[in-house]
């Protein structure tokens, strides 16, 4: 405790509140020494203790020092615990942001350490939390909830301000002569709010009172009593007149079942009730409580035959629509009646509804029911809700053998709704929609019910009903209903085409034959879009965006490769400069070539994006046969200049999977990396190439590189230089001498303020930059894998160099890139602050460029997820699987990858490398297991990253 180094400014107030209170070293420790050496038959050494202790007192005194010095001015804290010029004799905030949680834990540390409202630190700490408040009593900033916040802001304040309630006495709470309404109510309030359960007869009496105000206070103490003798009272009160007393006693009696009375009178109850008893008792039913391991006295049989009725016999509407609702709660904290219950929930959803209130309860019910498992983020094999399996799949079963055609659609469409719920809000794990379908047999449930309904709303030519289809059965992972979606999005009506292929659940699912057949259609409407600017979204876009992600089916044979790709790949015969343009006299004439102008730029820069986005596209064919020898217009240049990075890197993308199966990868001419067996080399300089032969391969390399420098030439088109310059952080260009030179004599003529910051960002990558800053960065870290020499000057070694550079030029970049199937990366989440503070990432600037400083941390975080005791169970390599054993947490982003992704083989080679990399630095830094930790016995990097930053990472609110 004493080594950490803060992080937040939780851990300061949480060493004080360690030392003083949880572990009182300075009250105790001397009394738990001498036992520990009688024990142990040694001396005991007080010289050692004090010295000790000394220790302990020094540290916690610059703890509080710090706390008292970031403090905001308001009195709040936030998360940054400052920074010392001078080694902790004074300190500096780090920033003004104020939060509850590192404020609560101020107070923590500040009162275990002695000091209470008399000082004023604590004073305007507590002040500032308790004006942090919400109206709804929580406390939150950035977390998913607020229980963790709220309940340390609660604690905080109960050391400053502890209650002790008065005792009761009867005297204060008998009724006097000539009571007033007013003294009446005020009464039976403070003897209901007292909640002790105390003078019931008071409060018995009470309820039989005239007034509604009085019986209302009266219900709510017999709540807080839950006595068995208060039951037939809360009986009679489900009934009463008036609504605010229906409601208290709707309350009470859940407060009552709990303390397991009144079972048998609620059967009852709902028997011989009126409407409205039964309405307030269905209310009341609706409760969260665990009644299997307190063994509670309730019938499940009965209960779940109650539900059953009063879901779809009972005549009163309010009772059908409480029910689904109670019911569901049942379902899901009480296992017993779950197959009751999901029998009678099917019965629900395929029995007619005459009352529109009851079906959007029942609607909203059932779906908080699909989701119970978790969204799609968090999939498991071990799921806590196995029962809904078992209901998904007789409902996949009755749409597949229900005869009734109207029964069925009945069903279907209902479905569809609950599916339509929410469906373009992500849930609180990022996921697609609040329906994950993680649960087995929802997928083909749900898609079965989609393409029901939309295949009749098709045939009865409903465009609402069909919007409807395409919204309930988005992000449904079933083949079937994405290639309806797929045809949809380039068939359908043009107003439908965008939502439809929004709503495939994973592009690569969906199977599109590249065949003639297939592609000329949608490239036809393609190019008709390109012609009606205004339209293009609507008409053309929609295919471009599929086309960009869908799993394309290459054929096998070059002729038909062929085929498609003379398609795919546009010609561009005409070409009119602006200059051109303008001096065609014909007004007519002009405006038609201007728009076929336009609509072969629009070509150039969509179609290029789909070869450029789509890796089935990268194909050899491409490479050898498609790419111009000779480029005749600015068109052409600009269709490939995004395509010039996967064109120098062609060998590579390949070679990653052979890599990883440890074949011999040969280096390709133009990078300054290679893979060999498996393990990235770094070449310091460009080998000079041995005077052969020039393949092909190295022709097309040498006219791909050969077109990127054109593009950044001040002659070049300034659309197809910026697109250029954009690109120019990628690996196998920044990597390329001849790239850097033409890029630093852009700097001349380029103007845009941000296309010269991206020039001079690649510029900072290069060795003559980048590793003066390095050094300086590691000088800085002091981190405990690094050597220094006399000076204080850190050694870097030659392995740690080429992995640095590895993670800057290929695993950064493959947590930066958008993944095709959603386009989100995994920087969208692990780089935005408070959204998963166990794993946070320092993220690029928005030209993608890191600087060495955050490079370095980010290269920290990521060691520390990766168990080098065993390394398949690092969080580095499961997370992005999702993978799960029923006993962890699942992925919050969902799968990212599957095992053979090439992109998950980079990060794979990267991972496996730290075992030889950390236990040669293990070696330099005898002591250590492994690099980063204070102990042998550490399996970590950093075994003091992996604490629980309080009030940051909150385990029941996030995870990684």
């Amino acid at each position: 405790m004493l080594e950490v180094n803060p992080q937040f400014t939780d851990d300061v107030g949480l060493r004080l509140d360690y030392f003083y209170r949880v572990f009182p070293v300075f009250t105790k420790y001397v009394e738990w020494e001498t036992k520990a050496a009688k024990a142990d038959g040694k001396p005991f050494d007080p010289a050692k203790t004090s010295a000790f202790l000394e220790r302990v007192r020094v540290k916690l005194s610059q703890d509080e020092t710090r706390l008292r010095a970031v403090q905001n001015e308001d009195g709040s804290f936030g998360f940054n615990p400052g920074s010392s010029p001078d080694n902790g004799k004074t300190w500096k905030a780090g920033d003004h942001n104020s939060d509850p949680s590192p404020t609560s834990l101020a107070i923590w540390g500040l009162t275990s350490a002695g000091h209470g409202l008399e000082d004023p630190a604590v004073s305007k700490a507590s002040s500032a939390l308790i004006a942090m408040q919400e109206p709804t009593g929580r406390w939150n900033r950035g977390a998913q909830t607020g229980f963790v916040s709220t309940a340390y802001a609660l604690h905080a304040l109960s050391r400053l301000y502890p209650e002790t309630p008065p005792p009761l006495k009867r005297a204060d709470f008998m009724p006097k002569v000539n009571e007033s309404l007013l003294e009446s109510v005020g009464r039976i309030r403070e003897l209901a709010l007292h909640g002790e359960g105390k003078f019931p007869d008071l409060l018995l009496k009470a309820a039989q009172h005239d007034s509604p105000l009085v019986r209302y206070w009266a219900y709510i103490g017999l709540g807080a009593t839950s006595r068995e003798d208060g039951v037939p009272a809360l009986i009679v009160a489900l009934g009463d007149s008036s609504k605010m007393v229906r409601e208290a006693a709707v309350w009470a009696t859940r407060q009552t079942l709990l303390n397991d009375f009144g079972w048998s009178a609620i059967f009852s109850a709902y028997e011989k009730g009126t409407d409205t008893t039964r309405q307030s008792l269905l209310m009341a039913l609706n409760l969260r409580a665990d009644a299997v391991m307190p063994r509670s006295k309730v019938d499940f049989v009965l209960l779940t035959s109650l539900f059953n009725t009063a879901m779809n016999r009972d005549l009163h509407p309010g009772v059908r629509a409480w029910a689904s609702k109670a019911a569901w709660q049942w379902w899901v904290w009480n296992p017993p009646t779950r197959k009751a219950i999901n029998a009678a929930w099917k019965t629900a959803l395929t029995r007619p509804e005459p009352d529109s209130l009851v079906e959007t309860c029942l609607r909203y019910s059932t779906q908080a029911l699909f989701v119970v498992n978790g969204h799609k983020a968090n999939g498991s094999g071990e799921h806590q809700y196995p029962e809904l399996t078992l209901l998904f799949a007789a409902m996949s079963d009755f749409l597949d053998t229900e005869k009734n055609a109207e029964i069925r659609l009945r069903l279907a469409k209902r479905l569809v709704n609950v599916g339509a719920t929410y469906y373009e809000t992500s849930g609180g794990d990022g996921g697609p929609g609040q329906m994950g379908y993680v649960t087995p047999n929802s997928g083909e449930m749900m898609g079965k019910a989609a393409l029901i309904v939309l295949n009749a709303a098709v045939k009865g030519k409903s465009e609402i009903v069909i919007r409807l289809g395409i919204e309930g059965g988005a992000n449904v992972p079933y083949r079937p209903l994405n290639e309806w979606l797929v045809n949809y999005s380039l068939t359908g009506p043009e107003s439908l085409r965008q939502i439809a292929a929004q709503a495939v659940s994973d592009p690569r699912s969906v199977s599109l034959p590249a065949v003639p057949e297939q592609v000329e259609p949608q490239m036809a409407q393609i190019k008709r879009g390109a012609m009606e600017p205004p339209r293009r979204p609507q008409i053309s876009d929609p295919i471009v965006e599929l086309w960009a992600k869908v799993n394309w089916i290459i054929p096998k044979s070059e002729e038909q490769q062929r085929r498609f790709f003379d398609i795919l790949v546009p010609q561009f015969s005409t070409y009119r400069s602006p200059e051109q343009l303008a001096q065609i006299a014909d007004p007519a004439l002009r405006g038609t070539s201007e728009r076929d102008m336009s609509a072969s730029w629009y070509l150039a820069d969509r179609l290029g994006e789909v070869l450029e986005r789509n890796p089935d596209l990268h194909q050899e064919i491409v490479f050898r046969k498609y790419f111009p020898t000779e480029f005749k217009n600015p068109l052409e240049a600009r269709f490939w200049i995004r395509s010039v990075d996967w064109l120098l890197s062609f060998e590579e993308t390949s070679n990653v999977k052979r890599a990883a199966r440890g074949e011999m990868v040969k280096n390709s001419p133009r990078s300054g990396l290679s893979l060999v067996r498996g393990t990235l080399r770094l070449q310091e300089k460009i080998q000079t190439p041995r005077i052969e032969a020039p393949t092909q391969i190295s022709i097309v390399k040498d006219k791909a590189l050969q077109l990127y420098l054109d593009a950044l030439k001040a002659d070049a088109d300034p659309m197809t230089r910026a697109l250029a310059i954009r690109r120019a952080n990628q690996t196998s260009l920044r990597s390329n001498t001849e790239v850097l030179r033409a890029l630093r004599d852009a700097l001349a003529y380029e103007k845009d303020p941000e296309l010269r910051q991206i020039i001079e960002g690649v510029l900072r990558q290069g060795d003559a930059t980048f590793l003066p800053d390095l050094m300086k960065a590691l000088k800085e870290e002091k981190h405990a894998n690094t050597r220094f020499d006399e000076k204080g000057n850190p050694i870097l070694e030659e392995t740690q160099k080429i992995d640095l550079v590895y993670f800057r030029d290929y695993v950064m970049p493959e947590l930066t890139r958008q993944k095709r199937n959603d386009q989100q990366s995994c920087m969208g989440c692990h780089g935005l602050k408070g959204r998963v503070p166990s794993f946070y990432l320092r993220p690029p600037d928005k030209f993608g460029f890191t600087g060495v400083g955050d490079l370095l941390a980010n290269y920290r975080t990521v060691q520390g997820k990766i168990n080098l005791s065993d390394l398949p169970k690092s969080k580095f390599l499961r997370k992005p699987l999702n993978v799960q054993d029923g006993k962890e947490d699942g992925h919050q982003g969902g799968r990212r990858y599957t095992p053979a992704d090439s992109g998950y083989l980079l990060l794979k080679k990267w991972a496996e490398n730290q075992l030889k990399l950390q236990k040669k630095a293990a070696k330099a830094s005898p002591g250590n297991e492994f690099p980063g930790c204070k102990s042998a016995k550490s399996t970590c990097v950093d075994s003091m990253q992996k604490q629980r930053r309080s009030g940051q990472i909150q385990p029941s609110e996030s995870s990684v």
